[in-house]
């Protein structure tokens, strides 16, 4: 009979008490480890049975290398076919846009011929205008040259036109564009006489819309002929001028989605560069004519102006701006339209629209002139915009108190501008005279604002 106190774990099973000492436990529980050990024996060093493993984990890592980079690959040139698809697809989306605009090009160019030029060639040429081309501004020649232009620019961007939607129609990975761009830059230069045109034309219409009441009426007949939307003829005449550098974005765009790989990359880079030297070359001038169009265009908006369309003048720069008085900031009520020439700097107001007329195209009421040769000019100091953006955003507090919606985030108030000085003693101009509309000032800073 064993000792009640060398016993460790009783159980009741059965009613009978069963018990193990701890000697057997100790010796049951050191056998697996033992046994454990002889197991992991053959990771020894220099024993048969490492070497066998050896061999067979060499054996398992050859055969995940032989088929796991097939996967690898795989997967590779799967992405590679969904970006080349993805590419295709958007580069035709960008050839149809550039088929979009071109379409609505041609349109424009249509209706410039068609509603204003065919009928203007029979107009110049009747009696009762002839002493409107025996002034030196006003040319036959120069109206007519201007029907020719526009005639041959219709038809190269009719042919272009139908390039792209032939190419359009049969679309597929392989489709080649460069060709059809190349055939325009060939026959890009007769923008050209176009481009030189331009300031004799301009003069033309001015000397026309100022000298004939019956040229207005001529337009206005010529628009009501038609069912299309017509816009001025100053529109058409721009419209060429800024379609221009056009082309050298859309084929950097569509450049970038082609693969370097396809026929048609470096085809397509070679066409580009081409594009973008005529641009770069054209680019002053296009500049130029753009701004003595806008000179053109200020002439027609304001009333009461001093600044005449001349073969010279140009318009370079037009933008809103708020005078302000520093005695009350907050009144923000004087803004005017500045019109920066290449020899004036005028300022306008805009006239209200007639209640109860149709929608017309903006007038400006010309209020004054501001000479720059005898002026101080210089940025408005912290301590002025601190000011003035205290006082705009206290006025637009209050107005946001009256609207009962004061827990709306309010906007960030931005102000720029300039202050101006016009000394009395020099408000003259170098001969003597004073400038139109220049009112004289005792040398006192004028703040214009833009917020």
């Amino acid at each position: 009979m064993r000792s009640a106190t060398s016993s460790i774990i009783t159980s009741s099973s059965g009613g009978e008490d069963s018990f193990q000492s701890l000697e057997t436990l100790s010796t049951d529980l050191t056998l697996p480890y033992s046994q454990s050990i002889d197991q992991l024996s053959i990771l020894q060093d220099g024993s048969a049975h490492y070497y066998q493993l050896i061999d067979d984990l060499a054996i398992i890592d050859d055969l995940y290398q032989s088929f796991q980079p097939d996967e690898i690959e795989e997967d590779i040139y799967e992405r590679q076919v969904a970006d080349v698809a993805r590419n295709v697809a958007q580069k035709k989306h960008d050839v149809d846009q550039i088929y979009q605009l071109e379409s609505q090009f041609v349109q424009d160019l249509t209706v410039f011929h068609q509603v204003y030029l065919v009928h203007l060639q029979r107009w110049i040429h009747e009696p009762s205008n002839t002493d409107l081309f025996n002034k030196n501004t006003c040319h036959r020649e120069v109206l007519t040259n201007l029907f020719d232009h526009v005639l041959k620019l219709l038809s190269v961007h009719q042919h272009f036109l139908n390039s792209c939607k032939e190419r359009l129609d049969m679309w597929g990975p392989t489709q080649f564009i460069s060709d059809i761009f190349g055939s325009l830059y060939e026959k890009i230069s007769i923008y050209e006489p176009y481009l030189e045109l331009i300031p004799n034309v301009v003069v033309s219409l001015d000397t026309l819309y100022s000298k004939s009441s019956s040229f207005l009426k001529f337009l206005e007949s010529c628009a009501s002929k038609t069912d299309r939307q017509v816009k001025d003829i100053i529109y058409y005449i721009k419209r060429p001028i800024q379609r221009l550098s056009m082309y050298v974005s859309t084929l950097s765009h569509i450049i970038s989605v082609t693969e370097p790989s396809h026929p048609d990359y470096k085809a397509l880079i070679r066409i580009r560069d081409k594009f973008n030297a005529q641009d770069k070359q054209w680019r002053a001038l296009i500049k130029d004519r753009l701004a003595h169009i806008r000179a053109l265009e200020a002439a027609r908006s304001m009333i009461g102006s001093p600044v005449s369309v001349s073969v010279t003048r140009r318009l370079y720069i037009t933008g809103l701006l708020t005078k302000v008085d520093l005695s009350d900031a907050q009144s923000m009520s004087d803004t005017r339209t500045y019109l920066l020439y290449s020899d004036y700097f005028i300022y306008s107001q805009k006239i209200k629209p007639t209640i109860g007329k149709k929608s017309q195209p903006q007038k400006l009421q010309y209020k004054g002139v501001i000479n720059l040769r005898n002026s101080e000019l210089k940025p408005l100091s912290e301590q002025i915009v601190a000011k003035i953006s205290e006082s705009k955003k206290t006025s637009v507090l209050t107005a946001a108190f009256k609207r009962n919606k004061q827990t709306e985030p309010q906007p960030t108030i931005y102000v720029y501008g300039f202050q101006l000085k016009i000394d009395q003693a020099l408000s003259d101009n170098a001969a003597g005279t004073i400038l139109p509309g220049t009112v004289l000032s005792s040398g006192i800073n004028t703040p214009h604002i833009s917020t």
